[in-house]
């Protein structure tokens, strides 16, 4: 590596890897993945439901009330599983409206959490009305209609003459396991999709996050003067690599520091929003490809984004070119539903393989199946490519913007720029 390159990229690495701010969120990485794999069960684990009681007006002759009630005092019922429940018979025989006027009553004095209206015909119909003024025992209610369906559904049932363990049987259905080729492992393919799900994820924050780092040290660099101090003995590419370069290596050391806790944490089990992630069942090829597209990605982007801050003197100036730069990263987030559909279809593969989208649409279609070598290979050669002519162009446009302008150009000028021989 050229020596001043080489220069550069060390100054822009240790001076972001020596903030605070880099080690403060580089550790809350890692606290934040085990709050998200541990926090939400060791919660839940310490979290009292709250008990629910419920009244029951049964409209009918009683039978369905004290089935009911027999029910959810049986050991069938989910409410000793974490759900607290117990349900009373209230007498109808003055009425419903007296009968509701008394139980709303209750319900405002908080005395119960709600009542339960049944239909004449329940045991028939299932017809059945809950009342309550607040949604905070909404598990509850989840648990009584499930006690409401089961006594239905014996109703039913004895009426057919089909016995409940004869249902049981009846009803149980497929048992389907999604298993890669050539693996006995349960799970890895279902594993691998939400493992590519959450690396697209991460390459959206990422290129989002660490392209504006970049940005803001051109910018940074051309407010303080330094700059034209550094171009006198270094051409305004290599600086823009040397930056861009740098910038990268603190993404890929934040990164692997995140990786490796993630790593660590999924050993020992965890969940994030009920779905477990195992890292061991992504396969080697999901990883190198993912650091491809990762560095490929960052490189396009951050380019992009350096331009931007070499067209700029401050913050204020960037707000008008920035935007449209970081709507090009949320355009493929939004076209990931076209390749869901078929990642092999003409479309996919034209989407896949336009330089700004390739990072992202590619490797979803790596995820999802096995693009053709060929597609893969050109996906590379294309963003190579781009990056090599978005290096030269931010270089020509941080030369050229220095020498002619004391504010940022508009993009008349900027096409002029680019379109110059200077």
């Amino acid at each position: 590596m050229n020596g001043k390159l080489a220069i550069v990229l060390r100054k822009e690495y240790l001076e972001r890897v020596r903030t605070k701010s880099f080690v403060i969120g580089t550790v809350l990485g890692p606290i934040l993945i085990a709050a998200m794999m541990f926090g939400p069960a060791f919660l839940a684990d310490r979290t009292e439901a709250e008990h629910m009681d419920v009244a029951i007006l049964d409209l009918g002759s009683g039978e369905a009330a004290q089935r009911i009630v027999d029910s959810v005092q049986s050991s069938e019922t989910a409410v000793g599983e974490g759900f607290p429940l117990s349900v009373s018979v209230h007498d109808a025989a003055a009425g419903l409206d007296s009968a509701r006027a008394f139980l709303d009553a209750r319900v405002s004095a908080d005395e119960i959490g709600g009542y339960l209206v049944l239909s004449e015909d329940f045991l028939e119909s299932g017809q059945a009305t809950y009342y309550g003024e607040r949604l905070s025992g909404v598990v509850g209610v989840e648990v009584l209609e499930g006690v409401l369906d089961r006594v239905v559904q014996r109703e039913r049932m004895a009426e057919l003459g089909i016995g409940a363990a004869d249902l049981a049987t009846v009803l149980k259905g497929a048992d389907l396991e999604l298993r890669a080729v050539g693996s006995e492992e349960e799970g890895n393919l279902e594993g691998r999709f939400l493992m590519g799900i959450s690396m697209i994820m991460l390459l959206y924050f990422m290129m989002i996050f660490y392209g504006q780092f970049t940005m803001n040290a051109v910018i940074e660099d051309k407010s303080s003067r330094v700059v034209e101090v550094m171009l006198a003995s270094i051409t305004p590419t290599q600086l823009m690599l040397g930056k861009i370069l740098g910038q990268g290596l603190v993404g890929i050391t934040q990164f692997a520091v995140w990786v490796g806790a993630g790593v660590a944490f999924s050993s020992f089990g965890g969940s994030i929003s009920g779905i477990d992630f195992e890292l061991g069942q992504v396969g080697i090829d999901l990883w190198i490809w993912f650091g491809v597209f990762f560095v490929l990605g960052y490189l396009v982007y951050s380019s992009l984004y350096a331009g931007v801050g070499a067209l700029c003197s401050s913050m204020q100036d960037a707000q008008q070119y920035q935007g449209p730069i970081t709507m090009l990263i949320v355009v493929p987030m939004l076209l990931l539903q076209v390749l869901l559909r078929n990642p092999d279809s003409t479309m996919s593969v034209a989407l896949s393989l336009f330089p700004l989208f390739t990072p992202m649409l590619m490797f979803i279609r790596v995820v999802l199946g096995k693009p053709e070598t060929w597609q893969l290979v050109a996906s590379v050669a294309i963003l190579v490519l781009t990056v090599w002519v978005l290096m030269r162009g931010a270089g020509k446009l941080f030369r050229l913007s220095i020498l002619k302008f004391g504010r940022a150009p508009n993009w008349k000028e900027i096409v002029a720029l680019l379109g110059s021989s200077e």
